[in-house]
């Protein structure tokens, strides 16, 4: 099973483990009676938690899945848990979070029942607010350990990246948080409500272009501010701005694209404060044709984590 598995499948077997002392709101919302009683001694206490999808992320790289147990003991896993579409929709659509990264929902099964009783939502993401360690020599002891291949290669990546940027947070210039991603923000939210009131193919030009960007990544050179999507194949297609040509080569329409940019541009630059000083440019890149120095020179915008808008700081 170890030489099968990869960073980014999931599996049925593990749990999540919570250490603390009797005076912790975790623990207390785990189900422990005694972690909410302000009279009780505090001593470290641990509780033992099953996700209620049954299934866990595999966080530990390829190369240390395989390892020697003499070197690496232990798997890190994270639990897959659910929220609900629209949560689920944003981070499909590049708005990522530190904390959540979206599963395709018909590779997680099987999925709740529609009129279940999940207070969050039932489409499926990881998450990496809760990483526990699994024993490779418990896998030897379950005979029934099932196992999925949730992740497509492009995904696989972005999950990896993903798994990194959580403990090697890329800060930007403290002017660029403040007063250019803050308020900039709520068009991307506003585009997402957008897709949602319009099928594929009749959508406006700037939700139609968000529709296929799969994270958001920020560079800055003095006062200029450069915003990429970075374009995911698969999404522009289903957006219908990817197509197959006569010759059964994919054709990109970038016209539309390059159209969804202008008005995405000139939504998010009609909320920065001109007294900042600030310009906007928003760009997109399809990663494959990206020299690894050029990328280094981009930030992954982490949407999720910014206030809603720059009132809010």
């Amino acid at each position: 099973m170890l030489r099968s598995l990869r960073q980014g499948d999931v599996l049925s077997f593990g749990a999540v483990a919570i250490v603390g002392t009797h005076s912790s709101q975790v623990l207390t919302a785990a189900g422990d009676a005694l972690a909410g009683d302000p009279d009780q001694q505090a001593r470290v206490a641990s509780v033992t938690i099953e996700s209620a999808s049954g299934w866990y992320a595999v966080l530990s790289q390829d190369c240390d899945i395989v390892r020697s147990v003499a070197i690496e003991p232990c798997l890190t896993l994270a639990p897959v848990v659910y929220i609900d579409d629209e949560e689920w929709g944003k981070l499909a659509v590049g708005q990522t979070s530190y904390r959540l990264f979206p599963l395709p929902p018909d590779r997680i099964s099987p999925l709740p029942p529609a009129n279940s009783d999940l207070a969050n939502g039932r489409s499926p993401v990881v998450d990496l607010r809760y990483v526990s360690s699994l024993d490779k020599t418990a896998l030897l002891t379950v005979s029934d350990v099932e196992r999925r291949t949730p992740l497509g290669a492009r995904a696989r990546n972005r999950f990896g990246e993903w798994v990194g940027q959580r403990y090697a947070r890329v800060p930007f210039e403290d002017r660029v948080v403040e007063d250019v991603l803050p308020a900039i923000r709520p068009v991307l939210d506003s585009m997402f409500r957008q897709r949602a009131k319009a099928p594929a193919g009749s959508r406006k030009a700037a939700p139609a272009f968000v529709g296929c960007v799969s994270a958001w990544y920020v560079r800055h050179a003095e006062r200029l501010v450069e915003v990429m999507g970075r374009l995911e194949p698969g999404k522009a297609r289903a957006e219908k701005l990817l197509t197959t040509g006569p010759d059964g080569e994919p054709k990109l329409n970038v016209k539309a694209l390059n159209d969804g940019v202008r008005a995405l541009q000139k939504a998010m630059a009609a909320k920065l404060d001109a007294d900042a000083g600030y310009a906007l440019q928003v760009t997109w890149r399809d990663f494959d044709e990206m020299s690894a120095a050029e990328f280094e020179t981009y930030s992954p915008w982490i949407v999720q984590d910014d206030p809603e808008a720059s009132s809010q700081r």
